[in-house]
């Protein structure tokens, strides 16, 4: 399995040091650097591509014995969520790099807020241990063509559509949500 390394707290230290005042070498400062922002092994062998793999190898496995990073095995976001027994469910969506959050059927906006804030502050320390980076949110989206505009001969795709799910008790509820909205 792949590796993430992280920065230690030493790693850390001499990377906010000022490079003057450092003994480590420039490249290797650059490599905490770059490990500090995304440490996945195939993230940093994509960064120093001009450099062999067992190089980079090399340099990891001396800035471990100086210990300046740490290294473990790479994981998977929702794998780790699935042994936390995270409320509602978790599941991937459209791509590798997205998740979508549900919360259970609930009665009132309490119950489903307490479960969505369950779930963030789960995927946030999940993530953390997995050195990936969280951010987004918010509805899906999709473009409407509303029409052409004659003047200008051009489309209008300005409109956009969001949706949400919401559940009921039997159909005529669902008739009558609808209709409200």
């Amino acid at each position: 399995m792949p590796l993430v390394y992280t920065l230690t707290e030493l790693g850390q230290d001499t990377l906010t040091t000022d490079s003057v005042k450092s003994n480590l070498p420039q490249d290797y400062r650059r490599l905490l650097a770059m490990i500090e922002v995304g440490g996945h092994i195939e993230v940093l062998r994509g960064r120093l591509r001009r450099f062999p793999d067992r190089l980079i190898d090399e340099w990891l496995q001396e800035l471990q014995q100086l210990k300046m990073i740490d290294a473990h095995e790479a994981g998977d976001l929702i794998e780790r969520l699935a042994k936390q027994k995270v409320p509602g469910e978790v599941k991937p969506e459209v791509t590798l790099s997205m998740i979508e959050l549900n919360s259970s059927v609930q009665q009132g906006f309490a119950g489903a807020l307490a479960e969505l804030e369950a779930q963030r502050a789960a995927v946030l320390e999940a993530a953390g241990v997995l050195n990936l980076g969280v951010c987004g949110g918010g509805a899906q989206h999709r473009r409407r063509r509303l029409g052409r505009d004659r003047d200008a001969g051009r489309l209008d795709a300005g409109a956009r559509q969001a949706h949400a799910d919401a559940g009921t008790r039997d159909g005529v509820d669902a008739v009558w949500l609808v209709a409200g909205v």
